[in-house]
């Protein structure tokens, strides 16, 4: 068997770990002992076990109460992850012992609100025995994909050693309320050089592109009114009158048609991203996903 590549001197045991996260997350030997069930006097011999395997403070102890040092806090933060991901692989390897048991899908909020959830009923009435889990995750190039059965992501379809199938085009349309359109008397793109707008704070040069792309000079745009990180912010945003925004077609179909929403006459920006499933190539055959992503490409 080949030589472990870590340092068992340094892997504590997983009760010292337990005692020690949980005192630095509730910043309290007696909360922590109350939750594992434990003895206060447990607690700090574990800790004092750490202190000593890593010859460095944890905890500052002052008037009945514990404080991370520098050096704890950053253990605590790794110690934190580490134990969250050992619960997140035991999870997908029981999976692996029953196919049609769980299945645990990342996707970034908007995505999931605005497009996979209105379809999901039909998926779970053909698969009423299968456990579905939708955590958020940010996606970018950095996808953590080992934490996830597979994943649903904005991004441009190149992620290392995963497959990805493109679900839909990232087509952004100028948008605002009807309502907003007639007060600021807009129609075309050279009239929404003026009026407040919604910018996307992780693509300040969107409104930009856009006005090139239909010909208008936009020169000094005018102050954005609102600047909001999140996509389903600022549907509901604009929407609200509070601005026009570039929003992804995909994602405002509902708004369209019951006309909360309308689209200022002017060329789509299609822009290199899209939204993917993305999925280790490991994790290509496991049955649970291979329904899910058949049905999504089906439904699709």
């Amino acid at each position: 068997m080949a030589q472990a590549a870590f340092d068992r001197r340094l892997l504590p045991p997983t009760a010292a770990l337990r005692s020690f996260e949980a005192a630095a997350r509730l910043e309290s030997f007696t909360l922590a002992a109350h939750e594992l069930n434990i003895t206060q006097g447990a607690v700090s011999r574990q800790v004092k076990y750490l202190e000593q395997l890593l010859k460095v403070t944890l905890f500052e102890r002052a008037n009945q109460r514990v404080i991370l040092t520098d050096a704890g806090r950053y253990y605590a933060q790794h110690v934190a992850e580490s134990l969250g991901y050992l619960v997140c692989a035991a999870q997908q390897t029981i999976s692996f012992a029953n196919p049609a048991g769980q299945l645990h899908i990342g996707i970034v909020p908007a995505f999931a609100s605005r497009w996979i959830v209105p379809r999901l009923p039909q998926f779970m009435a053909l698969h009423p025995r299968l456990q579905l889990r939708l955590s958020t995750v940010k996606g970018g190039s950095e996808l953590a994909l080992d934490q996830h059965d597979a994943a649903l992501v904005v991004g441009r379809g190149a992620w290392t050693n995963a497959i990805s199938h493109q679900l839909a085009a990232e087509e952004l349309v100028a948008v605002a309320s009807p309502a907003w359109l007639k007060q600021h008397q807009v129609k075309t793109a050279q009239e929404l050089i003026g009026p407040p707008l919604i910018m996307h704070a992780a693509r300040p040069n969107l409104w930009s592109r856009w006005f090139a792309l239909n010909g208008v000079v936009a020169g000094a745009l005018a102050p954005m009114v609102l600047t909001l990180e999140d996509i389903a912010m600022m549907i509901e945003a604009a929407a609200t009158g509070l601005g026009a925004a570039l929003l992804p077609r995909a994602l405002i179909s509902r708004e369209l048609d019951a006309r909360d929403l309308a689209i200022v006459k002017g060329k789509a920006l299609h822009v290199s991203d899209g939204f993917h499933l993305v999925y280790a190539q490991h994790r290509a055959s496991h049955e649970p996903l291979a329904a899910f992503r058949n049905w999504l490409l089906g439904a699709n």
